[in-house]
């Protein structure tokens, strides 16, 4: 009798369109990435767009395209078949994050991985070990049963950072993984967004070679992938900056690129 809560990341039939024969899956013809099932065409998690799925595989002609893990419709169709009176309840992330659990109540996270959302970037670690805890603190005050899904990796990673020494523990060694590669907050990182074509990215680039002091390098410009049309291009040129180098003392150099680009003196992501 106790109320139960799924709570299942994968939106849609399945999370991809694959063939249980020979692999092959399904790709968004416009960027490359995975589609996903929903319904009778597939969704692309990256740039949003819509594509015809085939009925049968292209690679060797078969049928079976169950490979792909279930998500959250494919999953209340199974759910309904059930004959308990009080039936399950499948959350997204966003309900999960925004809604009390029940009181005395079963909550169910599919896959820990997911608990954090897919985006990637050099906080991904981070975020996901923050949901978690949180997901966890509200189970707790709940008085909820947490079932936890997950590959043995992030099962242990789940399991210690539930106390103040196992956070420790992984913030020494997220801190020691950004200085290896030198990612934020090891290294202060400064991000010009600059918005028009290559060649203009480019000419910004060379003009604030010229002004930067030497201990200062200089990456890109990379272009933003998955941009709106509507929105034009966009370029990513990245400054790191040694600790000996106040943010102060480079103001009256960004000054002069303020009007051509946003300047993020704080990301938490960025492309390469």
């Amino acid at each position: 009798e106790r109320e139960i809560w799924i709570i299942h990341p994968i939106r849609g039939q399945r999370a991809r369109y694959a063939c249980s024969s020979c692999g092959w899956q399904a790709v968004c013809p416009s960027c490359g990435y995975s589609l996903s099932q929903y319904k009778s065409f597939g969704l692309c998690r990256k740039c949003g767009k819509k594509s015809a799925l085939p009925a049968s595989c292209p690679k060797c002609g078969g049928m079976d395209f169950s490979r792909g893990r279930s998500g959250q419709d494919r999953l209340n169709e199974q759910l309904s078949k059930l004959s308990t009176a009080k039936k399950p309840r499948i959350l997204s992330l966003t309900q999960a994050n925004e809604l009390d659990f029940p009181e005395n109540g079963v909550v169910v996270l599919t896959d820990a991985a997911l608990v954090a959302g897919a985006v990637e970037d050099i906080r991904r670690r981070e975020r996901l070990v923050t949901a978690w805890r949180r997901l966890a603190a509200k189970a707790q005050i709940a008085e909820a049963q947490l079932i936890v899904q997950g590959s043995d990796e992030i099962l242990v990673l789940c399991r210690k950072v539930l106390n103040s020494a196992g956070m420790e523990e992984e913030h020494a060694l997220e801190m020691s993984e950004r200085q290896l590669f030198g990612f934020p907050p090891s290294v202060t990182l400064i991000k010009l967004l600059v918005d028009g074509t290559e060649q203009h990215a480019q000419d910004v680039y060379e003009r604030l070679a010229t002004l930067t002091p030497p201990a200062i390098t200089l990456h890109g410009p990379y272009p933003v992938p998955y941009r709106p049309a509507a929105s034009g291009t966009r370029f990513v040129i990245q400054l790191k900056v040694p600790p000996q180098i106040a943010l102060d003392e480079l103001t009256p150099m960004l000054d002069a690129f303020k009007r051509e680009a946003y300047i993020d003196l704080d990301p938490v992501a960025f492309f390469c």
